[in-house]
């Protein structure tokens, strides 16, 4: 979908599709799942012929050109209540400036809306501040995605109490690795920035310029300190389960001995009769008791007695 915003002759003018007028004082194009038609038009336009198969490939953000200012970032937002990534390609020249984001229309269509009736309504005619207010709004949404992730945090540092829970402690590693991912694009959108200020570029930096810079790069550094304490925050979960496991084996262990002990216990129970009942049942012509009427009660006290004297000293030594 493409939509766009030019100034002319005094006059602003707002729509989408590509007939575009060209040529104007100012010309703010946004373009957001780019179809191929939109793609060739764009590049033919604007130059664009070495950057646009480029841009969506890269795996951080990169800047390409100083003059005009060619830039790709790759950018977060909140789709719903998910996290979402677009490689974002920006253009800006004295008159113009484009860009192309692959995915996330909703998104980018609300920024561009936003800030066109701002600037429509302060009817100035300057191409850095809309690209600075841009990059302003983006960048403080990201507070919204590190909000996000912190509830994730909280959520699986409680989830990680419950054992064998395996589905938890692969969403803890997903999620370290990607705050890993952002931490670098975080950086290297820095380091865009941080170079922008330094460097001849297209923009024609003013005072009020430089400070909006300053305050989206001090954002950027804050929100990586913020993506280092959430990091922490997931190893601690991670810490959290491993004690969770190692106190539940240690719990099994124990009541595994404790079976063992119990199950120990009643074969010297059974012991006890059986080695009265195996010696009396031996083949000899003499055996205490064997012609009294009365043997055979006889023995099975003396096995009463003997099972229950082992019984009472198990059970006094605590060992059932």
């Amino acid at each position: 979908m493409l939509k766009y915003l030019v100034y002319s002759k005094e006059k602003f003018k707002k729509g989408s599709g590509l007939d575009y007028p060209k040529n104007e004082e100012l010309t703010w194009i946004l373009v957001t799942n780019p179809t191929e038609e939109e793609h060739r038009t764009i590049e033919r336009d604007f130059e664009l012929y070495n950057y646009l198969g480029r841009y969506s490939k890269e795996t951080r953000s990169l800047k390409y050109s100083n003059d005009p200012l060619i830039i790709a970032l790759v950018d977060y937002y909140l789709e719903g209540s998910d996290l979402a990534k677009s490689n974002v390609l920006f253009y800006i020249s004295q008159k113009a400036i484009v860009i192309i984001a692959e995915t996330g229309e909703k998104y980018f269509s609300g920024l561009f809306d936003m800030i066109c009736e701002r600037f429509e309504k302060e009817r100035k005619k300057d191409i850095n501040r809309l690209f600075y207010d841009f990059l302003d709004r983006d960048i403080n949404e990201n507070y919204d995605i590190l909000t996000k992730i912190d509830d994730d945090t909280s959520r699986l540092e409680v989830e990680s109490l419950k054992y064998n829970n395996e589905k938890n402690i692969q969403s803890i590693i997903n999620l370290k690795r990607e705050l890993n991912k952002m931490t670098r694009r975080f950086w290297s959108t820095a380091k865009i920035i941080f170079a922008i200020k330094k460097e001849t570029t297209s923009l024609k930096l003013t005072s009020e310029g430089l400070r909006t810079l300053d305050d989206i790069y001090e954002n950027l550094i804050h929100q990586i300190d913020i993506l280092s304490t959430q990091k922490e925050s997931l190893i601690d979960a991670i810490t959290i389960y491993e004690t969770t496991v190692s106190n539940q084996l240690a719990k099994i262990n124990n009541d595994l001995n404790t079976v063992m002990k119990r199950l120990t216990i009643l074969m010297l129970l059974l012991m006890v009769p059986t080695l009265i009942a195996g010696i009396y049942g031996m083949n000899f012509k003499y055996i205490p008791e064997l012609t009294s009427p009365f043997g055979f009660f006889e023995a099975l006290l003396i096995m009463l007695i003997a099972t229950s004297a082992l019984y009472l000293y198990s059970k006094k030594k605590k060992w059932v």
